[in-house]
C-alpha cells in the first residue's frame, strides 16, 4: 500500500500541465465549438462534453446557477484552456471543478460570491456573520436551474445505511430479530421515498421518458447534423434514469440512435434512477444471438477473449478482428458499480 502511495505522488508531482483540450484530444475527443448552438444541439454537445470529461475523472459541481449554454460556454471556451496535471488515468485521481465559484459580481453592491450566494448551507452563513457581524451579507438565491444532481461523479462507496454486512460482526446477537425488522422498515421507506417513475417496476424506458416530458425524435426527423447532439441527449436521459447503453462502438450514430429509438427504449426494463449502486444496462451485443456473438467478437473482444472463444467452441469459425467505426464506448455515461 505504501508503495503504491509513494506511486501515486511520484505521478502527481511529475504530471506534465497541459490544457483539458489537449488531454481529450490525445483520446480523438474535440467539443464542439459552442457558436450556433441552441436548444437541443446545445444540451446534446454539453452533455457529450460532460460525460467525455467524466471518462478522464474531470468532475464538475456547484453549476446550477448557469444555464446550459453559460455551462457549457464556461466549459469550452475557459476550463478547457485552463491547464492542469495530466497524471495518468489509471492512478485514479479525480479532478472536481466548480465555474465562477469566488467570482465576484460588480454589478451587486454587495460583491457577493457566487457560492455565498447561492450554494452557501445556513450553517455557513451564520459561521460567517458570527465571524464579521458587521458584513452584510447577500440574501440567499435559489439557483435557477436543475443540473447538478444530474452531472456525472465518481462511483460512491455503498453508505452503512445500505451496506447490510457491514459491523454485523461486532453487533452481538440478536435473539429476537430486531435488526432484520429495522432493516426491512428502512428498506420500505426508501422504495417509498423513490419518485414514481423510478420504482422498481416493469416499464417501458419511452414511457418513463414521455412521463418526464421527454420524447426523443423519431430516426426518419433526425438530420445529419442534429444527429450526434439527439444522440447524446437521448444517452443522458436514459443514464440519469438508471438506463444503461453498452458495446456501441460497431455503430454510427445514426445506428445507434435508430437502434434505442426502435427497440432499446421499447423493450420492458426496470428504471432505478441515479443510484449509488444497481442500474438497468442495455448491451448492443449482448442477446446472445449468433449476430451479436460475431458482432462482439469482431469489434469488442480483445485478443484474450477471441482465444479463450475459439478454445471452447473449436468447431465454429472465429470471424476477423475489425476496427469498429466510432471510438464512442470509453465516453458512455457510466453505472455505479454493484458493490462497493
Amino acid at each position: 500500500m505504501e508503495d503504491d502511495a509513494d506511486s501515486f505522488f511520484e505521478a502527481f508531482e511529475n504530471a506534465v500541465m497541459r490544457p483539458p483540450r489537449e488531454i481529450l484530444g490525445k483520446l480523438g475527443f474535440e467539443a464542439t465549438p459552442v457558436a450556433g448552438l441552441e436548444g437541443s444541439q446545445l444540451r446534446g454537445r454539453m452533455w457529450e462534453l460532460v460525460y467525455a470529461l467524466a471518462a478522464r475523472r474531470y468532475f464538475f459541481y456547484q453549476t446550477d446557477h448557469l444555464s446550459d449554454c453559460e455551462f457549457y460556454e464556461w466549459l469550452v471556451e475557459d476550463w478547457l484552456e485552463t491547464p492542469i496535471d495530466d497524471i495518468p488515468y489509471e492512478y485514479e485521481s479525480n479532478c472536481h471543478s466548480a465555474p465562477d465559484v469566488g467570482a465576484s459580481d460588480e454589478d451587486d453592491p454587495y460583491g457577493d460570491l457566487v457560492w455565498l450566494r447561492y450554494y452557501a448551507l445556513p450553517e455557513d452563513r451564520e459561521m460567517l456573520k458570527r465571524a464579521d457581524p458587521d458584513e452584510p451579507l447577500p440574501p440567499h438565491v435559489h439557483p435557477p436551474h436543475d443540473r447538478d444532481r444530474f452531472l456525472p461523479d465518481p462511483y460512491p462507496a455503498i453508505s452503512s445505511e445500505t451496506d447490510f454486512n457491514s459491523g454485523m460482526e461486532d453487533e452481538g446477537p440478536d435473539p429476537l430479530g430486531l435488526r432484520k425488522v429495522d432493516q426491512e422498515i428502512a428498506e420500505a421507506k426508501s422504495d417509498e421515498a423513490k419518485p414514481p417513475a423510478f420504482r422498481e417496476t416493469w416499464e417501458r424506458p419511452a414511457e418513463t421518458l414521455k412521463r418526464a416530458g421527454f420524447s426523443p425524435i423519431p430516426p426518419a426527423e433526425v438530420t445529419p447534423e442534429t444527429q450526434c447532439a439527439l444522440l447524446w441527449e437521448l444517452l443522458h436521459e436514459l443514464a440519469i434514469r438508471g438506463f444503461y447503453v453498452l458495446s456501441t462502438n460497431h455503430l454510427t450514430d445514426e445506428e445507434l440512435y435508430a437502434g434505442l429509438w426502435r427497440h432499446g427504449i421499447r423493450e420492458d426494463a426496470i428504471l432505478p434512477g441515479k443510484m449509488k449502486t444497481g442500474a438497468w444496462f442495455h448491451d448492443m451485443v449482448g442477446s446472445g444471438s449468433d449476430e451479436h456473438i460475431e458482432l462482439w467478437l469482431r469489434y469488442h473482444a480483445d485478443q484474450t477473449a477471441r482465444e479463450n472463444w475459439a478454445k471452447s467452441f473449436p468447431d465454429r469459425e472465429l470471424p476477423p478482428s475489425e476496427k469498429p467505426v466510432a471510438d464512442r464506448d470509453w465516453r458512455l455515461p457510466k453505472a455505479p458499480p454493484p458493490f462497493a
